[in-house]
């Protein structure tokens, strides 16, 4: 049975309740004429009843349209903040890898209804350096999300970001490998963090990261909201 028998299998349902005959036979002549005069299903047109659609489901006409934005950035070459602090300004960890790197990295896109993914394969993940002047690199995640914002950093012996609070992000620090030293607070307290540690750090609270070690570290950075140019600089902890 398709979707308009359905209907009006539920209407005739309904027109039974009806005491008055007449009335109901109205109600179900009224109804008939609305259906008769419908317009085709949303995604595509053709007979109501076959499950065929003309046009591709609504996530697939959005990924469509994701990678065409994802590849015009690219050729623009734009380079953006990361978790929600535009490039330019210095933010430590707060930095966006360049956009073609954000469309590389996105290998694997859900299509199923009702469901939304990307997966980032460890061996397809592509890493950017930071800056001319900063030894850390990006492996951007960021624009797989639209309600937060994600990368993966690698900060190798010595490295570390500036000083800064954020007014309107809580942010999270999941230590993949290595150990990250975090001072926290004003004045600072520092803290060591190894491997497998989280960090969680509350909106207005000053931070520094650093990898103080003498292996590598990878952090992933989590936040929310996905907000910009809502961070203060401090000066350096030594």
């Amino acid at each position: 049975m398709c979707g308009r028998q359905r209907i009006e299998r539920r209407v005739e349902d309904r027109i039974e309740q009806v005491s008055d005959s007449g009335e109901g036979e109205r109600r179900l002549a009224f109804c008939r004429s609305c259906l008769e005069n419908a317009q085709p299903a949303s995604f595509g047109g053709g007979n109501a009843c076959s499950p065929e659609r003309g046009l591709p489901h609504a996530s697939l006409a959005f990924k469509d349209e994701r990678s065409r934005s994802l590849g015009n950035a690219c050729e623009e070459g734009l380079k953006l903040g990361e978790l929600g602090v535009a490039a330019g300004d210095g933010a430590g960890h707060g930095y966006r890898s360049y956009a073609c790197a954000r469309a590389s990295n996105r290998r694997e896109l859900g299509d199923t209804a009702g469901v939304g993914y990307t997966i980032f394969r460890q061996s397809e993940v592509k890493w950017v350096p930071r800056g001319d002047d900063d030894p850390r690199t990006i492996a951007a995640l960021s624009d797989a999300l639209s309600e937060s914002r994600a990368n993966i950093w690698r900060y190798p012996p010595g490295a570390r970001g500036r000083r800064h609070k954020d007014l309107a992000q809580e942010e999270v620090f999941v230590v993949l490998d290595g150990t990250l030293t975090v001072d926290l607070g004003d004045p600072p307290e520092r803290h060591v963090v190894e491997r497998g540690g989280v960090v969680v750090v509350e909106v207005g609270t000053v931070l520094q990261l650093r990898n103080a070690g003498d292996e590598e570290l990878v952090l992933f950075i989590y936040g929310a909201p996905p907000v910009h140019g809502q961070g203060e600089f401090f000066p350096d902890v030594p």
